[in-house]
């Protein structure tokens, strides 16, 4: 369905009054955890004129000792040493911006899928207002919120220089990928997205003109089952050996199948279709299979809003749970687009694309929040593919439009619910909440006009928190945090073999800080060794907050023998009375 030029851009224009009012704040200060975090980076390179974690080209993608993805800190300085603006206000206007960035992305690369202008209103309406997408772009800074925002520019390049041949639009390209790699590791996401790119390629321009017959097909369908049996079964016995019982299948289905073949009403692209709904089925249960790779994948689904459980079926509806509240409620239309181009009987290479990158993903969905966020732009568009057949009926044609606007409606209430939910839900183990108060803010400047040196907090969130407010450095902070500030004097240069991978820091190496830290934390505050320790770091305050005392023996002697100099009922500052 195709507007005129004015429908077309007054829908524009409300997608951006509709985005922008989204992200009015609801509080007072930035908000979020790893915000923070990225926030003390940024106010490091300011500071020092440098970003002192990049020690090697590898450091700036976050793939060396201390590194970190730098994309985002480099953006944040950069803005705020042009403007003169505080780093929060470059937070919150940065966050805007990179929504209505994300939203010409997202109607740039539906655009190029699909020529009709509902669709690319649908598929930007999705992906601009999914739940996901609002919480990383209102007044919070992550380095998902960037390449998530770019990613759909990135799948544009791609499919319009499949089209076009233009150069240029491979230039694009390869800036963006260097930008990507630059901002998160989700790039990692990319090489499924490479992959689907060239299998399509190859099946719209040779595969599709290939005569297979159709006994062919049904066979490699009937192989296609019995993988997908065999993973079912291992699935519910837990046991190998029982795929056994897959012999007498395997017969019946060499007597059948050549009788199939030989009824003409079944069309090659119904032994296509089944053949794409095998593989999409096997590539998500394979998950569940006892893969070293998969060993802790379902853990953050044992236990969910709604169900608890190890049972296969209640990590499905976990997991399902999680990505409805990440993508938001049309995810349901999603599901109905992915059938309806699996079933279509001729797909187009754009299509071909769509559908192997979510297949070639499906296998890392127990993987959860960064699958989710990254699949964001696929599910956005496919929410427009199982949308407008619905529209287009002409039985309900008169209830098209009441019911389509109710759906919007539905959607955004369902965003601002989940909205609402994550920033009341405490951050882990603890009483800090995604919004910052007000007391926290004001400790924050107490020991900024009136404290030096360096603090340490029992909490790394509020310990990030008021760091970034106060300009005092927190010790000791997460790898790439101690380099950021001194703490660490130099990394040893370690062998590929040394590396040590991790789900946040790719690779770790002997942190002389935190083992530092560590030992402080034994010690009484009196010992000469914690003494030391403190005057080696420059370490003069002790910051917690009053719900969360830590019972670390340094912690808790702290506040039985040094002085308590500030205390707004929610945050104490401890003067240690030692330091540099």
């Amino acid at each position: 369905m195709n507007f005129s030029k004015k429908v077309n851009y007054t829908l524009l224009a409300f997608l951006i009054l509709l985005n922008i009012a989204l992200r009015y704040p609801t509080s007072s200060h930035e908000m979020g955890a790893d915000s923070f975090f990225i926030h003390g980076l940024a106010n490091s390179i300011s500071q020092n004129g440098c970003a002192k974690w990049v020690i090697h080209p590898l450091s700036v993608f976050g793939l060396y000792p201390y590194s970190y993805s730098s994309g985002v800190p480099y953006l944040l300085s950069g803005i705020s040493q042009s403007t003169g603006l505080n780093m929060e206000i470059v937070i919150f206007f940065l966050g805007i911006g990179i929504a209505l960035i994300g939203l010409f992305s997202a109607y740039l690369m539906a655009k190029e899928i699909k020529n009709d202008d509902l669709f690319v209103f649908l598929t930007a309406f999705c992906f601009s207002t999914a739940p996901m997408f609002i919480t990383l772009t209102t007044w919070t800074t992550s380095t998902r919120h960037l390449f998530l925002c770019l990613l759909p520019l990135f799948i544009f390049t791609l499919l319009r220089y499949h089209n076009k041949k233009d150069k240029r639009y491979l230039l694009l390209f390869m800036i963006l990928f260097i930008a990507l790699t630059t901002i998160h590791r989700m790039m990692e996401l990319l090489l499924p997205v490479f992959i689907a790119y060239f299998v399509a390629w190859i099946i719209t321009k040779y595969i599709k003109n290939m005569k297979i017959s159709n006994e062919t097909l049904a066979n490699m369908g009937g192989i296609m089952l019995l993988i997908f049996l065999a993973i079912f079964i291992v699935i519910i016995t837990n046991n190998p050996v029982s795929s056994i019982v897959l012999i007498p299948i395997a017969y019946c289905l060499s007597f059948f199948v050549p009788r199939i073949t030989k009824i003409n009403k079944i069309s090659k692209s119904s032994f296509v279709s089944f053949g794409l709904l095998l593989l999409f089925l096997s590539a998500f249960f394979i998950q569940f299979l006892k893969i070293s790779i998969y060993k802790n994948a379902w853990y953050d689904y044992q236990t969910g809003f709604f169900f608890e459980g190890t049972q296969p079926y209640m990590l499905i509806l976990n997991m399902a749970t999680n990505y409805i509240g990440h993508i938001g409620i049309l995810i349901i239309f999603s599901l109905i687009g992915l059938f309806f181009i699996i079933f279509k009987q001729k797909r187009d290479f754009k299509e071909w694309f769509i559908l192997l990158s979510i297949l070639f993903i499906l296998p890392l969905f127990a993987y959860g929040t960064y699958v989710s966020i990254f699949l964001l732009p696929f599910f956005s568009v496919l929410a427009g593919y199982g949308i407008i057949p619905f529209i287009n009926m002409k039985r309900i044609k008169k209830y098209t439009f009441p019911t389509f606007l109710c759906c919007l409606l539905i959607s955004l209430s369902f965003s601002g619910f989940m909205i609402n939910h994550w920033n009341h839900l405490p951050l882990g183990n603890t009483a800090i909440t995604p919004v910052v108060d007000d007391e926290t803010y004001s400790a924050s400047l107490f020991i900024r006009d009136y404290g030096y040196g360096t603090f340490i907090c029992s909490n790394s969130v509020l310990g990030y928190r008021m760091s970034t407010y106060s300009g005092l450095p927190l010790f000791p902070g997460d790898c790439t945090w101690t380099l950021a500030y001194g703490f660490i004097d130099h990394v040893e240069p370690v062998s590929l073999s040394e590396f040590t991978p991790t789900k946040r820091f790719l690779y770790t190496t002997n942190n002389t800080a935190q083992n530092d830290y560590n030992m402080l934390l034994t010690l009484d505050c009196d010992n000469a060794t914690a003494k030391e320790i403190l005057s080696k770091y420059n370490i003069h305050y002790y910051v917690e907050n009053n719900n969360m005392q830590s019972q670390d023996k340094f912690f808790k002697s702290a506040r039985e023998k040094r002085y308590k100099i500030y205390d707004d009922g929610v945050e104490s500052v401890w003067y240690l009375g030692v330091g540099g």
